[in-house]
């Protein structure tokens, strides 16, 4: 139906009155006919959840489409050209106003948890600043996580260099890293790290046998 069929068949409605035929009218009636086109073919696609929306946030992610696209002069409709319309995940959509609107979204969401990670890391550090990580704790033994000795054990294990040797003979291989934590600390932490491969080597077996029998 024409634009001057349209206004003909709706005039005498109330809320036409005082509306008038003319340029302005077909613009906007234009304008209507677009929005409902595109909404039409958005029918039954479930965005918040859909692999296409999860292409756009990796594109951030990566670095490929910049935070400022928008400052670097690339358009939305450079995107969907560039990185979307040969994509599978984007097969039956095309570009309008609907993909502009989603772009700026999943930007607008991406910049906000940039900043809220600098937010958080400024935190942490101004709290590291002010509390700093103790080298020893309250008894002087020295702090086990990130330390020498937790390193070099883990490397040694890997090589198997303990297997066959108590814990105080495997402690005594490395005097100066080792014989700084006390035998019962040092044994502890073996044995912890021991459990731990045990249960990662089997998880990771029985991961890969469901794999095999799918």
């Amino acid at each position: 139906m024409g634009s001057k069929a349209v206004f003909e068949k709706y005039k005498s409605h109330t809320e036409f009155q005082g509306v008038l035929y003319d340029k302005a009218f077909q613009r906007r009636l234009g304008a209507l006919r677009k929005i409902v086109k595109e909404n039409e073919e958005d029918d039954g696609i479930d965005w918040d959840r859909s692999a296409a929306k999860a292409h756009l946030k990796a594109l951030f992610e990566d670095g490929i489409i910049p935070i400022d696209y928008k400052d670097q002069k690339i358009t939305a409709q450079d995107v969907f050209n560039n990185h979307c319309a040969a994509h599978d995940v984007f097969e039956g959509m095309v570009y309008n106003s609907i993909f502009k609107r989603r772009l700026e979204a999943v930007c607008l969401h991406h910049n906000s948890k940039k900043i809220r990670q600098a937010d958080d890391l400024k935190a942490f550090e101004q709290y590291r600043a002010k509390y700093p990580v103790r080298s020893h704790n309250d008894i002087g033994v020295p702090r086990w996580e990130g330390s020498e000795a937790e390193k070099f054990m883990k490397q040694d294990i890997t090589e198997g260099r303990h297997a066959g040797l108590y814990p105080s003979v495997f402690r005594a291989t490395r005097p100066i890293i080792f014989g700084a934590i006390p035998l019962p600390d040092f044994t502890n932490h073996l044995y912890q790290e021991l459990r731990l491969r045990k249960f990662q080597n089997q998880y990771g077996k029985k991961g890969a046998e469901k794999e095999n029998t799918s």
